[in-house]
């Protein structure tokens, strides 16, 4: 699943096909290709279907420049996706996954919230499956949205980095002193000055900006914020019963680095965070005992939650490689920049793209007899053309999106060695989110009235367009009622797959835009 340009960017090059949309895919696992999952054009769109060109069928257009794509943890039908931009609010939409009867996959949107922030850039569903938590970089804010399947209600929480939690340290009394910001500016810079884009890309730290918001998978109960302006991460307790956030603590790295989105090891107490500005990649024990110890650590404290491990930060480029980097008083400049970190399922092997040298770093994972965590660059493979942006790493696959050269590229993983091969490519414009979408057993079938009953009643959120669907859907037979969302009991079978490839593939997934 795709997502078009930002128009907002005139110095790339972009294919003819402009308008920001999704897309879905089959990955046929036998050969490594790609293959459209067909369905029906659907979704809503800033102008009247009659007005707009005909978009291909796998297409769902979305819009303005969407961001970030979530699958439901248990509904599998129920995908969220967010738009991003710096000049008003983002909005985060709710999908429905649906079978049509040609036998292919489409996306048609549901529901819509404000994001009550600029630039939103991730999405987590908590362990409830009740609330939404939403990562807005521009001012660095984060964002609760309570959630019931499809529906999204109006925002319930919200934080601004840094808390004040993380501006205090313990002193030798027990008593909470103040620890002064690292950023010139604070968030509410964004409001009282309005900062350009181009402010931004050459003072990536004047200011806090929250890059992710991730749950650690041990006890599922501690939430960590990555702030890229302020070289930290804070972690946060939640009350599933309101939906509030409380920061704890946080945990100061070295300066200058810049870190994006964090990763935690799926059965070792492990944590992997990728510096954009430094490229480099950070392992730390993670030790949840000290979690709910209040104020700001270092990362090389014994007390702290993320304890950097002894190998150090590891470079994502090549031994030799002169990246030409350097951070004076808040200027940044460097030839290359990372992008997203992930983990294979096993947590044997990682991976991080580079963008300039365009290149996707494979780290062998390893723990010594004591329990330490340690990375040992293996490969940097080129990704055949250039920004890659994000990616999707499969059993014996990757997906990735090369931003600037319109195209999505998949890689045959060796899993012994961790190299990667080429196998396939299709073009595409502007990828810039990649994502595994996991096929429901069974797909509901599209109703022939495409509106939709939300179930739960939620508050509203100010944005929220109840006739999105209406307004851009094909209009419904004059004499027959809007028809309800089905039970689940009331499902329709899906029906025979295409080919044996299909049943089993992974829907793969990206959007397009600014490359922060």
């Amino acid at each position: 699943m795709f997502c078009g340009p930002d128009s907002a960017k005139p110095q790339r090059k972009r294919a003819p096909h402009s308008v920001p949309h999704l897309r879905c895919f089959w990955l046929d696992h036998a050969t490594g290709s790609l293959k459209p999952a067909g369905g029906a054009d659907v979704g809503a769109a800033p102008a009247s279907p009659r007005d707009s060109p005909r978009r291909p069928e796998t297409e769902t257009p979305l819009g303005p420049n969407p961001a970030f794509i979530l699958q439901h943890p248990t509904e599998k039908d129920v995908v969220y996706a967010s738009t991003e931009r710096i000049d008003e609010d983002g909005s985060v939409y709710s999908l429905r996954l649906a079978r049509d009867a040609a036998d292919g996959v489409s996306l048609r949107v549901v529901d819509e919230a404000t994001a009550k922030g600029k630039s939103t850039c991730y999405l987590a569903v908590d362990k409830s499956g009740r609330w939404l938590r939403l990562t807005n970089y521009w001012e660095a804010s984060v964002c609760v949205l309570p959630i019931e399947g499809a529906a999204i209600g109006a925002c319930a929480d919200a934080h601004f980095l840094p808390p004040a939690n993380a501006l205090q340290q313990p002193a030798k009394d027990g008593s909470l002193q103040p620890v002064a910001p690292r950023c010139d500016q604070p968030s509410s810079y964004c409001v009282s000055t309005k900062p350009s884009r181009e402010e931004h890309w050459t003072y990536r730290q004047r200011w806090p900006h929250a890059h992710c918001c991730v749950t650690e998978p041990y006890e599922k109960n501690f939430h960590f914020v990555v702030d890229l302006g302020e070289d930290a991460v804070y972690h946060y307790e939640m009350d599933e019963a309101v939906g509030k956030m409380a920061c704890l603590g946080s945990t100061r790295l070295a300066r200058g680095g810049g870190p994006r989105h964090v990763v935690f090891h799926p059965t070792r107490k492990a944590a992997f965070l990728v510096n954009e500005l430094a490229s480099t990649v950070s392992c730390f024990t993670v030790d949840l005992a000290n979690a709910t110890k209040r104020g700001v650590t270092s990362e090389t404290d014994d007390d702290a939650v993320l304890r950097l491990a002894p190998c150090g930060p590891q470079s994502t480029l090549p031994a030799g490689y002169d990246n030409a980097h350097h951070c004076v008083n808040g200027i940044w400049k460097a030839k290359s920049h990372s992008s997203e970190i992930r983990l294979d399922a096993a947590g044997d092997w990682l991976f991080v793209g580079n963008r300039g040298h365009d290149s996707l770093a494979v780290f062998k994972v390893s723990f010594d007899a004591a329990g330490q965590v340690s990375l040992e660059l293996a490969h940097c493979h080129p990704t055949g053309g250039k920004c890659p942006r994000n990616f999707a790493v499969l059993d014996r696959h990757v997906v990735l999106g090369n931003q600037d050269t319109n195209e999505l590229v998949v890689l045959e993983r060796d899993l012994e060695t961790g190299a990667l091969a080429r196998v396939s490519a299709v073009p595409h414009n502007s990828p810039n989110y990649v994502a595994r979408l996991d096929a429901p057993p069974a797909l509901p079938a599209l109703p022939e009235d495409p509106s939709e009953t939300i179930r739960a009643p939620l508050a509203k959120s100010p944005s929220s367009k109840a006739s999105l669907l209406d307004a851009f859907a094909p209009p419904a037979p004059a004499a027959r009622a809007p028809t309800p969302e089905a039970p689940a009991a009331a499902v329709a079978a899906p029906r025979a797959p295409v080919a044996a490839a299909v049943a089993v593939a992974a829907l793969a997934a990206a959007v397009a835009y600014l490359a922060l």
